[in-house]
């Protein structure tokens, strides 16, 4: 006879276990920026860190090879490969945000789906915060080509605010 608790017990075991390996387990380097007389320095694991990089994806063997220590996406889109593949190259990444244009007919007056758009970015940044290569997060792209209400500055400030809120480390 088969005992429905038993079997109800090793379902949920199993859920919970997948819960915890699917969730970010890693540990974030934490990365800030400190103000000196001759300028601004950032800072990675308490060392000054100088970005020597390149934008994009491709080629980050190359880039890793030639010197370079850092890549910048526009994007979150394959974000947990692009992050693994730079910590195993040992370089860092400016993991893009993808922030609505204007010109792509995107309307800042709609207070709804600027607070849709937040809530999403802040399941992106929740999803790759503790990845250690992770340097930082660079919000939207070309925001100001041809762009015509200044409330879209607005959502980038509310943007920065939720990820100082969400990801302390970076």
């Amino acid at each position: 006879m088969i005992c429905y608790s038993k079997i109800i017990l090793i379902i949920l075991f199993l859920v919970g276990i997948n819960t915890v390996y699917s969730q970010n387990i890693y540990n974030p380097v934490k990365t800030t920026i400190i103000a000196k007389d001759s300028g601004f320095i950032l800072i990675r694991a308490g060392k000054p860190y100088f970005i020597k990089g390149a934008g994009g994806t491709n080629y980050t063997d190359r880039l890793a090879k030639y010197g370079g220590n850092s890549i910048r996406t526009w994007d979150s889109k394959n974000g947990e490969e692009v992050l693994s593949n730079a910590n195993n190259l040992g370089l860092t990444v400016t993991m893009g945000l993808n922030v609505a244009r204007e010109r792509h007919g995107f309307d800042y007056n709609d207070t709804a789906a600027v607070k849709q758009q937040l809530e999403n970015l802040r399941q992106e940044v929740h999803k790759y915060k503790n990845y250690p290569a992770l340097l930082i997060w660079g919000i939207g792209n070309e925001l100001n080509l041809e762009y015509k209400n200044p409330k879209v500055w607005d959502a980038v400030n509310n943007i920065a605010k939720m990820i100082h809120q969400e990801d302390p480390n970076h």
